[in-house]
């Protein structure tokens, strides 16, 4: 069966159990997000500071109506 059983099973399933599978299990939800950044350079060194604060009706899914996410990102270029 599609995600049950043995781990040590052959991994053989349909195309058709796969979209079932997705249709079951699908959570629709909507929402929109605010996002705002900062870029720093120096000649080959970057960050990238991103935070985005996300809206919407979640409570079934996070108990909450919104949350935020930072994420820092650095990078070398040569």
């Amino acid at each position: 069966t599609l995600m049950g059983g043995s781990l040590n099973a052959d991994p053989d399933f349909s195309e058709k159990e796969l979209i079932k599978f997705f249709k079951d299990n699908k959570i629709d939800k909507t929402g929109f997000h605010i996002q705002g950044g900062l870029k720093f350079q120096v000649l080959t060194l970057d960050a990238f500071l991103f935070y985005r604060q996300t809206i919407g009706d979640f409570e079934d899914v996070l108990d909450a109506k919104t949350y935020g996410s930072m994420n820092l990102r650095l990078g070398l270029g040569f």
